[in-house]
């Protein structure tokens, strides 16, 4: 396996080649995939302007906390006392985090060489700030040496209780970005999904009708004209489902024909947020001119988000002494 650094100001990419198929770029700000190559495309969209990369709120490739998501009216309570957070979602709901969250954040990191991985590991301490709790992350990163895979371990400990649900928001492009993903065909390990209200917060947790269900795997494209999806402040799918059996690792698989390669992703999450490149900006990307609506899709695999203000779904919170650890592999194969 080949390995470099590339320094630009304090931010560092790690590329990391394995013995296979596969090329990734890491960068430590936000813990992040900046690229992910395999037989000779990328993968995910990267934008060619780092700064663009660094900053935007589109989160490509980055790792989002301390939670994911959006929060409904940017409120929650923990331990019986209420908390005000950032109004980054039209105003009235908080997403991601909010605007400082640590995708934004440069991590520390450190390279273990083992016998089947390169292993690229990221810390940071989060200090308290509107939600209770410095929050200690390491982040790793296992880039296999002889198959295609990249499984990313995500570990946190607090010093209050609070809340942690973290994911990676890498838009994943199997055609290498010179088509949109409608062809590519979604399988998802899931029988139920969000039903969300005009400002994209779940109103319910609902078994999937047909537009929404993918447990046989079909077309990105079949239904996403449906008046179900366009119809909504979504304008195609921005949505989370919960996997069929939790103790079950299979979250989704994606799969390009023309390409003859599939993508498939388990974790240790109850949940995968499909986002299916609604809201196309204006920037330049490394593997198309402009991106154009539907360019790419979002697998985020994370904890139901809003969870801490739902009934009878995993709140997401991390108490003192506890460890924080989940997982999420991706692992690419001709077909």
């Amino acid at each position: 396996m080949d390995k470099r650094i590339i320094k630009d100001e304090e931010v560092s990419f790690i590329e990391i080649k394995n013995d296979k198929n596969l090329e990734v770029t890491l960068c430590t700000l936000g813990a992040s995939f900046y690229r992910i190559v395999y037989k000779g495309k990328n993968r995910i969209m990267t934008p060619i302007n780092h700064k663009e990369f660094y900053y935007n709120e589109q989160y490509y490739g980055k790792l989002v906390g301390r939670f994911s998501g959006r929060i409904k009216d940017a409120t929650c309570e923990i331990d019986g006392r209420t908390y005000d957070l950032p109004k980054n979602w039209n105003g009235t709901n908080s997403l991601h985090g909010g605007p400082k969250g640590i995708s934004f954040s440069n991590f520390d990191y450190e390279i273990k060489e083992e016998d089947e991985s390169i292993d690229v590991i990221f810390t940071f301490l989060e200090k308290e700030s509107y939600l209770p709790g410095d929050v200690s992350y390491r982040i790793t990163y296992h880039v296999y040496k002889n198959i295609d895979k990249i499984l990313l371990d995500m570990e946190a400990y607090t010093s209050k209780t609070t809340i942690v649900n973290l994911t990676n928001h890498a838009y994943f492009t199997l055609s290498s970005g010179k088509d949109v993903v409608l062809d590519e065909i979604l399988t998802l390990g899931c029988k139920y999904y969000g039903d969300l209200d005009m400002n994209l917060i779940a109103k319910s947790i609902c078994e999937v009708n047909p537009i929404m269900d993918f447990t046989k795997g079909h077309e990105i494209g079949k239904y996403i004209e449906d008046p179900y999806l366009q119809n909504h402040t979504s304008f195609g799918y921005d949505h989370f489902f919960v996997k069929t059996k939790e103790e079950d690792s299979f979250a989704a698989k994606l799969k390009n024909k023309k390409e003859g390669i599939s993508l498939t992703i388990h974790t240790s999450y109850p949940a995968v947020v499909v986002y299916t490149d609604n809201y196309p900006t204006k920037m330049e990307y490394e593997n198309c001119k402009h991106e154009k609506k539907y360019q790419a899709i979002a697998l985020e695999c994370q904890y139901i988000p809003n969870g801490i203000n739902m009934e009878n779904v995993d709140k997401a919170l991390l108490k003192p002494k506890e460890q924080y650890k989940e997982y999420i592999s991706y692992t690419f194969e001709e077909i």
